[in-house]
């Protein structure tokens, strides 16, 4: 099983080192698999679940999830 770096998992997912920290420390959406001394590690498994409950960013476009106006 490879363990990801809190550096390679924030890449891995596609989001800032910064934005995957608020992930983890204050939003609490993914916890660590391991603490290694001071390091987090996670799996790939953790990771792509994380990707897959994540809401996506900013607003959704104009039209896409409200009913046509007759």
């Amino acid at each position: 099983m490879k363990l990801y770096s809190t550096t390679e998992a924030a890449e891995y997912v596609g989001l800032s080192l910064s934005a995957f920290k608020y992930h983890i420390h204050i939003a609490e959406n993914i916890k660590p698999f391991q603490k290694i001394g001071h390091s987090l590690a996670f799996t790939q498994s953790q990771l792509d679940e994380f990707q897959i409950n994540r809401r996506p960013q900013g607003r959704p476009k104009k039209g896409h999830d409200h009913e046509p106006t007759t």
